[in-house]
């Protein structure tokens, strides 16, 4: 996704900002806007990140709270103050959908990111937005590279330990893959290289499955009711056999 740079004049536009009147004695209402105004950079990073988000909010429901691409404001009345994740949870809060995330009207800071490294923002995703993440309270800080390009593996895992990013090391797996384990979301982050780009995926232990995106849904329920069709038949010609055996 595009970078998310802090300061009024790089975020949001006509169309994406509102007006939140801010309950202090400020003269005038402060407009906070609600993103970086930027899309994202390629269609890889849009779907992974859509695939991220949508799939986390399903396999969660309403036990924790998921945001993608919106500002995170960490001191009121400051518009430079501001911080904007492509993924982000908070635990220990319901979902809902908020334009804006305030920290000072939240108890709860986020505490896992997931950040889509591209050719503008992978440099300031590694050191100086990471910072940012550590002073509001984000404990788990993934990236992945959609592309291949930018960074040394394409997915990355660090955790925050005694205020300092600690870099976590990918389980290899057999089919090559990478797997580093959130656990703020007690699940497995797995990436593959791929012939033509990396793929990213949630793996979730307790159950063995991965978490599947709608149309990966649809197309494993439309290969299920193949093979169930493809048993019946089976059954039922074997059945028809028997019965002919058996007149005979």
């Amino acid at each position: 996704m595009a970078e998310a740079l802090t300061g009024p004049e790089h975020l949001g536009n006509e169309a994406t900002r509102r007006r939140v009147a801010l309950q202090s004695r400020a003269p005038q209402a402060v407009e906070y806007p609600d993103n970086d105004g930027e899309p994202m950079e390629t269609p890889r990073h849009y779907f992974a990140g859509v695939y991220a988000v949508t799939v986390l909010m399903r396999h969660f429901g309403r036990a924790m709270h998921f945001g993608a691409n919106n500002g995170i404001y960490y001191r009121k009345n400051d518009l430079h103050a501001v911080v904007v994740p492509d993924v982000y949870a908070v635990s220990g809060k319901p979902q809902t959908v908020e334009d804006w995330y305030f920290l000072w009207e939240h108890d709860l800071p986020p505490d896992f990111v997931l950040e889509m490294a591209s050719k503008t923002t992978y440099q300031r995703d590694k050191v100086a937005k990471r910072d940012i993440y550590a002073r509001i309270g984000v404990k788990d800080y993934f990236m992945f590279d959609p592309t291949g390009r930018y960074l040394d593996e394409p997915l990355l895992g660090f955790r925050l330990s005694r205020k300092s990013w600690q870099r976590m090391e990918p389980t290899r797996l057999a089919d090559g893959g990478l797997s580093i384990r959130s656990e703020i979301l007690k699940l497995d982050l797995r990436a593959w290289r791929g012939d033509d780009h990396p793929t990213l995926r949630f793996f979730d232990l307790a159950s063995g499955s991965y978490l599947l995106s709608a149309e990966e849904q649809a197309a494993q329920a439309e290969r299920q009711q193949r093979e169930s069709e493809q048993t019946i038949a089976a059954l039922q010609a074997r059945i028809a056999d028997l019965e002919a055996q058996r007149g005979a």
